[in-house]
């Protein structure tokens, strides 16, 4: 391995052990959600923007509820395929010069949010990016678990 590349693999590790770090700590709910969403984002790789949209389930309204980057909103492209998945219930793949990816969020069948990630079009296929987020929604079904549990408690 070369010197470059050893020092790639040490950034990269170090930015792996900082994302991971800081989705461990989080101290709640948005700190949780806008760290999980950093560490999809760099598991995918070649992400433009991404949102968290969640509201009330089944009946909404959903907002978005983190991003990323953090600065800013996501793009209309972006929303318009998060309100997409919202109202098909199904994940969406929209092709063209960036990738608009969504997932719905579901927790006993019922609609609580979507995920939604803008791509590169050269980078990987639709089908791989979204079983990553498949895979990486079960944080954000904990998550969401949780919040049920303790408002029911109230």
């Amino acid at each position: 391995m070369s010197g470059d590349n050893r020092a790639d693999a040490a950034s990269l590790t170090f930015l792996e052990q900082t994302l991971w770090q800081q989705f461990r700590a989080a101290a709640g709910p948005e700190a949780f959600l806008q760290s999980w969403l950093a560490l999809q984002c760099h598991y995918l790789g070649g992400v433009r923007n991404a949102v968290i949209v969640l509201g009330e389930p089944v009946t909404g309204p959903f907002a978005p509820v983190a991003a990323w980057p953090e600065e800013g909103r996501p793009p209309k492209e972006l929303a318009a395929a998060a309100e997409r998945c919202l109202q098909e219930r199904r994940p969406v793949a929209i092709e063209g010069a960036i990738r608009q990816l969504a997932l719905p969020l579901e927790i006993d069948g019922e609609l609580s949010g979507a995920v939604a990630v803008a791509l590169e079009s050269g980078e990987g296929d639709a089908r791989s990016a979204l079983w990553q987020l498949r895979w990486g929604s079960a944080w954000l079904e904990v998550l969401l678990r949780r919040q049920h549990v303790e408002e029911d408690e109230r």
